[in-house]
């Protein structure tokens, strides 16, 4: 089942978050495959045991969509809005570069908010 209140949490959190470059200081407005991603990586949980049911999250997108915001703000949902400890987090890029954005990008919004 998806937990609607997770990720409406989710949702503001990361639409709480400052965007870094080129519309510096405006929040982060999530785009609707944006929050269909967020939906399966907070929101999917088992019945049961009411846990969540992804562990793992891998998803591909063109150039200049918002991947690596979208990846920053989900990266800082585990850290730090979850309320849950002992997240273990990694950012898979292509090349050093690339992974330094979506590092660059969580340092520069924790220091905003």
């Amino acid at each position: 089942y998806y937990d609607e209140t997770e990720i409406n949490r989710c949702v503001r959190f990361c639409e709480n978050l400052t965007l870094v470059k080129e519309q510096v200081g405006q929040p982060l407005k999530l785009r609707p495959w944006q929050r269909s991603i967020i939906a399966d990586a907070v929101g999917r949980k088992f019945t049961a045991t009411k846990r969540r049911a992804t562990r793992e999250l891998f998803f591909f997108a063109p150039r200049k969509v918002g991947k690596s915001y979208l990846t920053s703000a989900l990266a800082l949902w585990f850290l730090l809005g979850e309320g849950k400890h002992g997240h273990q987090i990694i950012a898979a890029a292509k090349d050093r570069g690339q992974a330094g954005i979506i590092f660059d990008n969580l340092c520069t919004m924790i220091r905003a908010d």
